[in-house]
């Protein structure tokens, strides 16, 4: 069974979070006909322009970019996946906070598919970068899929890890139309020069990922890491990740939980002060901020409990933009005075005492999936039914915007088949 809930978008893209510059010196556009569009579009672009956020704005960035692959359709092809790729790039890891600028996977994947279709065989940095990116990007469930898309493209690497220094040269991306043969020379051995350790970090990469985000949440773990193992090269160091991961093929802190049980007790009634955030989970930092500086504004700090997540819709089903959570911060009972007037998605109301199964997610665990797979299948197993969203109390470290660095409970309200009391239309 996949996770009921795949918390991390950013998990989602564990792979993308490359630093400004280094797609700026080795991934990036050249203006090298000085062109006054691709200059603007430079200009607008936050990774192009050194991290510039106060010029920085992605819609002028894909107008002035859009606007020169148009007027110049017969660019070279390396020229126009270098700037699909930093289209692509607008769209997941180069946003603007200051505008709000939120990821667009869907847009980011149909540009990175863009750089492919212009360069299909030669490999550089920026090439690279869009195959990278798209093993999660055209793989939206994580899973056998997403793993089977990784081994994939390890297999890819592993072919180019084998190619001699002049093959790679031979293959390698231009950055401009001409060079002299000596300044040629000189690019590619500059360019060239780290791949070889670069690729054999993504490829680890790859396959602890595999292991530790994918086949930990397939039903049948050993089925994903047997299937890495068969497709693995018999003498290559990643399959050491695998063989270990057999002997525990959950993460091993989940391992130690899961051994102890889940803990069922009961929430006693309180008064929350609740917003709902639509969204995903890793840009929720300034909803949960504008909360609490809401409740100073109305004296109800220092507030009576850890902040408390409620998920409201199951983020399997909808994109990552339709998220829905009611965020809560526990306050006194004189809050209820303010029902009704606090705008239409923040309020107070009275939370009544329910009956929890609960367990730790601890810190440094960044994917949650097993813990939720493991509380659905116990709440089957041991005659109850969940009766609302599943939720979740933060205990650690819940302002650092880290989730993998929180420790929080996981929990859902239950209750025994026996005592539920159904009802029906009366005949």
């Amino acid at each position: 069974m996949m996770a009921f809930y795949n918390f991390k978008p950013t998990l989602i893209l564990a792979g993308i979070c490359i630093c400004l510059s280094y797609s700026n010196c080795l991934c990036g556009v050249l203006n090298y006909d000085n062109d006054p569009d691709l200059d603007k579009a430079l200009k607008y672009d936050l990774e192009m322009n050194g991290g510039k956020y106060k010029v920085a704005d992605r819609t002028l960035a894909e107008k002035y970019y859009l606007t020169y692959l148009k007027k110049n359709p017969d660019v070279e092809s390396f020229q126009k996946a270098r700037i699909y790729a930093q289209l692509g790039a607008l769209y997941t890891v180069a946003m603007n906070p200051r505008l709000d600028e939120k990821r667009d996977l869907e847009k980011a994947r149909l540009y990175f598919e863009k750089v492919l279709e212009c360069e299909p065989e030669r490999i550089g940095h920026t090439t690279l970068r869009a195959r990278n990116m798209l093993v999660t990007l055209r793989t939206k469930s994580v899973g056998f899929n997403r793993l089977k898309a990784r081994v994939k493209y390890y297999e890819f690497l592993d072919n180019i890890s084998k190619l001699d220094k002049e093959s790679i040269k031979k293959l390698w991306l231009p950055k401009r139309p001409v060079l002299s043969e000596d300044e040629h020379d000189a690019y590619l051995e500059r360019q060239i020069s780290g791949i070889p350790d670069h690729i054999n970090s993504v490829k680890h990469s790859l396959i602890y990922n595999a292991v530790k985000c994918d086949a930990i949440v397939m039903d049948v773990p050993i089925e994903g890491l047997t299937y890495m193992l068969e497709h693995l090269p018999d003498n290559a160091p990643e399959r050491k990740i695998v063989k270990k991961a057999m002997n525990e093929p959950a993460e091993p802190i989940v391992n130690e939980m899961l051994k102890k049980g889940f803990a069922v007790r009961t929430m006693n009634e309180q008064v929350v002060l609740y917003t709902i955030y639509r969204g995903p989970y890793n840009q929720m930092g300034s909803a949960i901020g504008k909360l609490f500086a809401l409740a100073g504004q109305k004296g109800l700090m220092p507030p009576r409990g850890p902040v408390t997540y409620k998920y409201l819709n199951n983020p399997t089903l909808v994109s990552s933009e339709h998220w829905l959570t009611e965020i809560r911060i526990p306050v006194a009972e004189d809050a209820l005075k303010l029902v009704g007037k606090l705008g239409e998605m923040t309020d107070v109301k009275k939370v009544p005492t329910m009956k929890m199964v609960v367990a730790v997610k601890p810190e440094g665990l960044a994917d949650p999936g097993t813990i939720y797979n493991r509380l659905i299948i116990w709440i089957h197993q041991n005659n109850y039914t969940a009766i609302d969203g599943f939720r979740e109390i933060f205990l650690t470290n819940t302002m650092s915007g880290d989730y993998s660095m929180m420790k929080s409970e996981i929990m859902a309200p239950i209750e025994k088949l026996a005592d539920l009391k159904l009802t029906g239309c009366d005949n």
